[in-house]
């Protein structure tokens, strides 16, 4: 059990909601959405996700003896080997299942799956150190949708290009405080401005007012956080935000499923009281 739990920390399993939401906005907005193509979608984005989380861990593990020894591997209760193992698997195990699902074979279908799992290695192999790695942590994200909406079309539709991108920029402002968490407090404000990016593409494109004074009235209380030098809580709380950000993007084209990214929200919100979400 306790070998259980630890891959359960490793995962960030609690964070996988936001997942969720990533792949319902990239198939609801194609007017082709199906509660069985979704749950698949979402299990394969899944093992992408915690694959990718644990394969931070094995690469970090280093690093985390020294700064953070009561992670799983530093304090022996997973090996890096039985890790990279498990990890590797969920990985192929992802990539495959993607290739299979979809319907049609052209080179983007056939190159998303591959390229979504590249950049969560490179991501994994380089961040340390590398003051560009937010970038590639937001073409995770951004490769997700992708390869979510490839699922339902043969190619991806321009206005999720636009949603994926001013997405990912939220990811890159995430990202660069994420790095900063073990500061104690934050050096660096202005990678924040990223975080604006979507706010100013639902504001251009008229989405819905309530949904974007939820996700805007999250992202402030989070700020507050970082005022009060509670970086870890904060970078938390943007993590959760995901699925607002989400949200207020689909609100700028359709209505429907709104409700689910809340949903996602509170879950993940609750479940980072009992698996830290970062």
């Amino acid at each position: 059990m306790s070998r259980f739990v630890a891959y359960l920390k490793m995962s960030r399993i609690s964070n996988l909601p936001t997942v969720w939401g990533n792949c319902m906005l990239a198939i609801v907005v194609t007017g082709h959405f199906s509660w069985q193509l979704f749950l698949v979608v979402s299990l394969l984005t899944s093992l992408f996700y915690v694959s990718g989380m644990i394969l931070n861990d094995v690469f970090d593990s280093k690093i985390d003896a020294i700064e953070r020894p009561s992670r799983p591997i530093p304090s022996g209760q997973v090996t890096r080997k039985q890790a990279g193992i498990v990890a590797a698997t969920l990985l192929l195990s992802a990539v495959n299942g993607l290739e299979f699902l979809y319907k049609t074979t052209t080179i983007l279908h056939f190159a998303a799956p591959v390229l979504l799992a590249s950049v969560i290695l490179l991501y994994d192999i380089w961040h340390k150190g590398n003051y560009f790695s937010p970038f590639v942590m937001a073409s995770c994200r951004f490769m997700v949708y992708v390869a979510a909406v490839l699922t339902v079309a043969d190619q991806v539709p321009i206005f999720l290009w636009g949603i994926a991108g001013v997405a990912g920029c939220y990811i890159v402002g995430l990202t660069y405080l994420a790095m900063q968490e073990n500061l104690q407090r934050i050096q660096n404000y202005w990678p924040a401005l990223f975080l604006i990016a979507p706010y100013a593409y639902a504001w251009n494109n008229e989405a819905n007012f309530v949904c974007l004074g939820l996700a805007l009235i999250w992202s402030l209380y989070n700020f507050m956080l970082l005022y009060q030098r509670k970086i870890k809580e904060a970078v938390g709380g943007f993590i959760c935000g995901v699925c607002l950000v989400d949200a207020m993007l689909l609100s700028t084209i359709s209505p429907e499923y709104l409700l689910y990214f809340y949903l996602y929200f509170v879950i993940t919100v609750c479940a980072q009281k009992f698996i830290p979400g970062t």
